[in-house]
């Protein structure tokens, strides 16, 4: 049994390594992003850390309404009463900071430790790239005033930092190829950080809807819906809540619950960056139908073991029931009762199971289960390709897309870590090791990932998981 096998090193082992050599602490000691001078508020966008009367000046119009401050300038002019600021700004914060410029007072920092608002994609616009460049442009409100963006292409590294206007405007011209991501991520004057956002250059997703059409009629009260998709690889696609099983690039989301009347149908792609497009439809559903039919577990890999379950609704009695479980025009079973019957499918593949049931009146009720059963190796591939992208990024310095591949809580658990040792990062990524083995089981998948420790291989598990938005991600490690 090779060595690797028997020994239990994680990732976080590993780090720890680099711990002893003095390089980073695993822990990073994190303190809060910052204070600001209270009363600070000129130049407007850039203040200078000074009280004079250009900041009364500044203060005294907004309180007039000449002029609109950003949130950060309202903490910062909200200096009254003294010690005990009230939220509002008025005429007695101007009085108070005239003081403190005479210098009658003194006015104690302002702690901001709250990280502002993620920026508004809604309002933020990007082109497509022409001649190597892409401009991504926020309209006013896409981001806080006199903020700092920090854009970052996840495939290249590339960086690039802009301020914004008090409007929270800001044009910013990045290089970028079609496909291509990058981040986004907003800094206030005290240091804090937003949540990062990710922008698409081009149109990184495409989706349609096949079946059912808009405005249908549905005779039951469950759906198969169906259609294509493309996107970047690990793309996944949810209906209404509900994970659809891919095949190629089509996709299948069986017994979608109806209510009876009218029924919002939505398909939402997902790409691994978090970017996602939306589609949607509306169908009417009915009672469910006398005979029902339903699959378990609609999608897997093979070997998929999936169990229906017939259900005479009506109580219409069943004198008999076949099915043709792998779609290929012979009777794989027949049966006489209501119940749950099995089929492995051991051959990947998009399979429309036909069922014909016959009730104690002789009427006929056909129904059909649509199970889609992947290749292992495809996922393999997938999932090997995912780990090498994510190390891919963690060399160039893109830790906001490489904590893209990784699932919750492993963003929150190695964030630090990484930004801790973000200038260290492509030695460390280098010394890693390869990703070994495999097996899947269900939405769960298992690899050992392998390096050299003076000759002799060792190893730490890891773990894909299908996460909640239905993308494959690094879970464990």
């Amino acid at each position: 049994m090779p060595p690797y096998l028997s020994t239990h090193f994680r990732f976080l082992c590993f780090l720890r390594l680099w711990v002893v050599a003095g390089i980073f602490s695993l822990i990073p000691s994190i303190s809060p992003a910052g204070t600001l001078v209270a009363g600070d508020l000129a130049p407007r966008g850039a203040p200078n850390s000074e009280l004079n009367v250009a900041d009364v000046l500044i203060l005294q119009r907004a309180v007039m309404g000449v002029i609109t401050l950003t949130d950060d300038e309202r903490l910062v002019g909200d200096v009254a009463p003294v010690g005990n600021p009230d939220g509002l700004l008025n005429a007695a914060d101007v009085a108070v900071l005239m003081r403190a410029v005479l210098g009658a007072i003194s006015l104690a920092p302002i702690t901001d430790n709250d990280p502002p608002s993620p920026a508004n994609t809604g309002l933020i616009s990007v082109t497509d790239p022409a001649g190597g460049t892409s401009t991504i442009t926020g309209a006013p409100g896409s981001a806080a005033g006199f903020s700092t963006i920090t854009l970052v292409n996840y495939s290249t590294g590339f960086t690039t930092t802009i301020t914004t206007d008090a409007a929270g405007e800001f044009t910013a011209n990045a290089p970028a190829s079609a496909g291509q991501v990058y981040s986004l991520t907003v800094t206030d004057r005290a240091g804090n950080t937003s949540q990062t956002i990710s922008l698409a250059i081009g149109s990184l997703l495409e989706l349609t809807i096949t079946a059912p059409v808009d405005g249908e009629q549905i005779t039951d009260d469950a759906v198969l819906v169906t259609g294509t998709f493309s996107g970047p690889s690990g793309t996944a696609v949810r209906v209404n809540g509900q994970l659809a099983c891919l095949s190629a690039n089509s996709f299948y989301a069986e017994n979608v619950a109806l209510a009876a009347g009218n029924n919002d149908i939505v398909a939402v792609a997902s790409a691994p960056d978090g970017i996602s497009l939306t589609r949607s439809l509306q169908v009417d559903g009915a009672s469910p139908a006398a005979i029902l039919i339903r699959a378990d577990v609609p999608c897997g890999y093979a070997t998929h073991n999936v169990t229906f379950q017939l259900t005479d609704t009506a109580e219409a009695g069943i004198q008999q029931f076949t099915a043709d479980f792998d779609d290929d025009g012979t009777i794989d079973l027949t049966a006489t009762a209501a119940g749950d019957y099995q089929y492995s499918y051991v051959t990947p593949g998009v399979y429309r199971a036909h069922f014909t049931t016959t009730d104690a009146a002789n009427t006929v009720h056909a129904g059909y289960q649509t199970i889609v059963v992947g290749d292992t190796q495809t996922l393999d591939a997938h999932l090997r390709a995912t780990f090498s992208a994510f190390l891919d990024r963690l060399r160039i310095g893109a830790i906001d897309g490489a904590l893209n591949y990784l699932a919750e809580p492993m963003r929150t658990k190695y964030e630090p870590v990484f930004r801790e040792i973000q200038g260290d990062l492509p030695a460390m990524v280098d010394q890693l090791g390869t990703l070994e083995g495999g097996g899947v089981n269900g939405r769960i998948a298992r690899y050992t990932v392998v390096r050299d420790e003076n000759g002799t291989p060792v190893g730490f598990p890891l773990f894909f998981i299908e996460d909640g938005d239905g993308v494959w991600r690094i879970g464990d490690m």
